[in-house]
C-alpha cells in the first residue's frame, strides 16, 4: 500500500503533508492513541495529505494499514535497535512512501 497522491494539488495549491510519529497508534487504546486519531482524521478532512508512522510493537499488527483512510505504516524500530542489525535498519527506508515513489 502507497499514499497515492501524496502532495498533489488541491484547487490552487499543494496540499499540506503531514508526517504523524506515534509511539502506539490504533488498534490499541489509550489517551494518547485516541488524541492522535482524532487528530489524523481531522486534518484529513481539511484536505492535508496524512501518514501515521508508528513502532510495529506486536507482531500480529499488519505493517501497513489504513485508519479512516489515514495510511499508518509500522516498522520494527525496537527490534532494529536493540541489535547490530544495521541492514535491518537500512531496509525500512526501502518501505516508505516517499522512496516507494522513486522507483
Amino acid at each position: 500500500m502507497r499514499a497515492e497522491g501524496f502532495g498533489t494539488m488541491k484547487g490552487n495549491r499543494r496540499a499540506m503533508r503531514v508526517l504523524v510519529w506515534a509511539e502506539t497508534f490504533w488498534p490499541l487504546t489509550g489517551g494518547a492513541e485516541v488524541f492522535v486519531a482524532k487528530l489524523v482524521v481531522a486534518l484529513r478532512e481539511r484536505n492535508c495529505e496524512v501518514i501515521v508512522v508508528t513502532p510495529q510493537g506486536y507482531k500480529d499488527l499488519p505493517i501497513e494499514a489504513l485508519y479512516r483512510g489515514v495510511p499508518v505504516y509500522r516498522f520494527p524500530f525496537s527490534t532494529a535497535l536493540a541489535g547490530p542489525k544495521m541492514e535491518q535498519l537500512m531496509g525500512m527506508g526501502r518501505r516508505s512512501p516517499r522512496s516507494s515513489s522513486r522507483r
